[in-house]
């Protein structure tokens, strides 16, 4: 089967079984995220190998990273933080689990498992990743309070990219190809802050856009229109 084949056959499996797996979901109630990774289990190597996704090469990482900047966006347009109170404790909650969930995790993996430090650190950051994907049908699912569920849905957001380029820059240097711990801090600052300014750059224009749009034009009195 020549290479275009198997990814024609790829997008089609990934894109069919994802779709099927939302529509189950919503008939049935089930948490989509669960069958998703259950149909992800069955379609990948665990399963029948239909879905390789390592047939992408070098275009595998951007693709993942597009998708997930999508599900950031639709998380991020669907999040409402009204009240400073709100805002602080989205705050705060993000350094304490930033901090303690790290650690733990980190030491969990650690002396239950075996792992190197390195590896230990890798698991870690991706454990301290919970998008949207991941906590928005749990809240679901327990249906919890409206302030509760957008603390959050607020924290998995914003902790999803941290975690995401973390774990990226930890394997990195656990592979050797970052050298040191400086190496790390300063990529990861380079590209959260470079993230965060770009993203505040296309607001501010996309509301400038917006703000000169001309007025819609009034409507007309009603005596005046049956005159």
């Amino acid at each position: 089967m020549q290479i275009t084949d198997r990814l024609a056959l790829i997008w089609g499996a990934a894109s069919f079984a994802g779709a099927g797996a939302q529509a189950i979901a919503r008939f049935t109630g089930l948490p989509a995220v669960v069958l998703l990774l259950a149909v992800g289990l069955l379609l990948g190597h665990a399963g029948l190998d239909w879905i390789q996704p390592e047939i992408l090469g070098r275009g595998l990482e951007p693709l993942v990273g597009l998708l997930v900047s999508l599900v950031l966006f639709v998380g991020g347009l669907k999040l409402r933080l009204a009240g400073r109170e709100l805002q602080r404790s989205v705050l705060q909650l993000v350094l304490v689990r930033s901090l303690l969930g790290f650690a733990g995790a980190a030491v969990l993996a650690y002396w239950l498992t075996g792992l190197d430090l390195s590896l230990s650190l890798v698991y870690a950051a991706i454990a301290l990743a919970t998008g949207p994907t991941v906590v928005t049908p749990v809240v679901q699912e327990l249906r919890l309070d409206p302030s509760m569920g957008t603390l959050l849905e607020a924290e998995g957001l914003i902790l999803e990219p941290v975690g995401a380029v973390l774990a990226l820059l930890l394997l990195q240097l656990a592979i050797g190809n970052l050298d040191s711990w400086t190496d790390v801090l300063s990529r990861l600052l380079l590209r959260l802050g470079g993230g965060v300014a770009a993203g505040c750059l296309a607001g501010l224009l996309l509301s400038l856009l917006l703000s000169r749009r001309p007025p819609a034009p009034a409507e007309e009195p009603a005596e005046a229109a049956t005159a």
